[in-house]
Order: C-alpha cells, then sequence, then structure tokens
C-alpha cells in the first residue's frame, strides 16, 4: 500500500521548496498549480523573510512545512566589505557602488536553507509568483512573469 492522501497514487518521490516575503497576492495561485502533488501527499516547504502579510497563513492552509526566519539571511555591509568591494568594481571616477550600512539578502543562503528543510533527496525549486500549468501531453511548464518581460531571442 501506497502512503497518500489519494487512493491508488503514488506520494511523489520529490520536494517543492521556496523561499518568499509578503507572497499573499501569488502563493496561493501556487499552491493551486501544485494541486496534483499536494494531493498525493507531496511536500512543499516555504521559507518566508520577514513577511508581514498573509504569506504564513496561506502556505499552512495549503498543508506546507512553512518557517519565517526573519532577517537571518540579510547581512549589513560593514565599512571595510564596502571598502573591498568598491576597490574591485568601481572604475576611476564613478561613485561608490556599495556604502557601509547597506543591507544584503543572501538569496543563495536562503534558497539552500530551504532545500536543507526537504525530506526528499529530490528538489525543485520554484518561485512564489510562478505557477505550473499542465499540458495536453501530460506533462508541466513552469509559468514566469519574469519570462513574459524579457525580449525574445527571435
Amino acid at each position: 500500500m501506497t502512503e497518500s492522501n489519494s487512493p491508488g497514487l503514488n506520494k511523489p518521490l520529490y520536494s517543492i521548496v521556496l523561499i518568499c516575503k509578503n507572497s499573499a497576492n501569488t502563493l496561493q495561485r501556487m499552491f493551486d498549480s501544485i494541486k496534483n502533488h499536494t494531493d498525493r501527499g507531496g511536500e512543499v516547504i516555504v521559507v518566508s523573510t520577514n513577511s508581514s502579510d498573509a504569506t504564513m497563513e496561506i502556505a499552512l492552509k495549503n498543508g506546507a512545512i512553512a518557517e519565517e526566519v526573519g532577517e537571518r539571511f540579510i547581512t549589513v555591509i560593514d565599512e571595510e566589505l564596502a571598502q573591498k568591494i568598491n576597490e574591485k568594481f568601481v572604475v576611476e571616477e564613478d561613485e561608490p557602488i556599495v556604502k557601509a550600512g547597506a543591507k544584503l539578502f543572501d538569496f543563495a543562503r536562503a534558497r539552500n536553507y530551504s532545500a536543507s528543510l526537504a525530506s526528499n533527496d529530490t528538489v525543485v525549486t520554484i518561485d512564489d509568483d510562478e505557477f505550473l500549468e499542465r499540458s495536453e501531453e501530460h506533462t508541466y511548464e513552469l509559468q514566469s512573469p519574469m519570462a513574459s518581460r524579457m525580449p525574445s531571442s527571435a
């Protein structure tokens, strides 16, 4: 017998993970698009980075494992680091690109952290404003608002 919420369907052997902040307006659409995954007992991990809207409530309502990490992945750049970055990347008379006190969100660390919470070896990362659309061939295509804003390569 397979472990699943729906009889006769195998539990997915991959986890879907995402990081987000204040995603209440887009998160439900993403969850709706992966309903087949969650209906079969598939794991979804949501790591929220200091959300002040209903992001966490939506994630939990949809059965996700959800964690609010606040500003855990934000680094405040000190004077020494700002100087090193500017020395390396600023050319001649250009203005400094980084100033002491600026905040840096370490996206890679946050994404890797979300993947570390998955119980499966295979992890699919998706953004909160993306969704999966099933085609006639019964495959899925990732839909992203960013793709519609990028210039065509034709």
